[in-house]
């Protein structure tokens, strides 16, 4: 039995995430995936069994970086508001990039497909990241909240709109500007 190279399968994790968010999963064929890799298709099989699993691992690379990132910058020892203007600029490019790309609303609806837990996942990660944070910062006292639960809810609300799901319909695509001045208004009403 042949070993699988781990480089090997991050660039095929990296080619096929590309390709699915330029072109979109249904109008990619996992022969052109082998291909933009170099690779020979049965090379790839030996990988992956089909689209959807390797979809699945591009999902599990997402959650993963999420959680990377999370550890890295509230490790830190910045202060709570960078801590969370860093962690949510981050969420926020990775968002951005699901919504860039003529296949990214495919690639989204064909995760959501056979992976429809997936949109709730990436919910709960975001809400329990942030209410930990800002409730840890509240009891250590960093911040002030007046009322913690409330609070964390109407900032969890407010920051709602800067990370529309890729198969939602918007007009004009939220800007990180807003999104920062946003965190730093309850950030100068919470530091007061």
């Amino acid at each position: 039995m042949r070993t699988k190279d781990p480089e090997k399968k991050q660039l095929i994790i990296e080619t096929a995430l590309n390709l699915f968010l330029e072109i979109g999963p249904s109008n990619i064929s996992m022969s052109d995936i082998a291909k933009d890799c170099g690779l020979a298709v049965g090379t790839l099989y030996l990988y992956f069994q089909d689209k959807k699993s390797l979809a699945g691992e591009c999902l599990s690379e997402y959650f993963s970086d999420h959680d990377q990132h999370s550890e890295e910058v509230f490790g830190t020892k910045e202060s709570i508001r960078k801590q969370m203007i860093f962690y949510l600029k981050k969420r926020f490019d990775a968002h951005k990039r699901l919504r860039v790309g003529a296949g990214a609303t495919d690639f989204c609806y064909f995760v959501m497909s056979h992976f429809p837990e997936s949109r709730e996942r990436e919910t709960e990660k975001l809400t329990k990241t942030i209410s930990e944070k800002l409730v840890s910062a509240n009891e250590c006292g960093a911040i002030t909240l007046n009322d913690p639960q409330r609070d964390v809810r109407v900032f969890l609300l407010s920051l709602a709109w800067f990370f529309p799901h890729p198969t939602d319909e918007f007009r004009d695509p939220p800007k990180w500007s807003a999104c920062e001045d946003t965190i730093n208004w309850f950030f100068d009403l919470w530091e007061s």
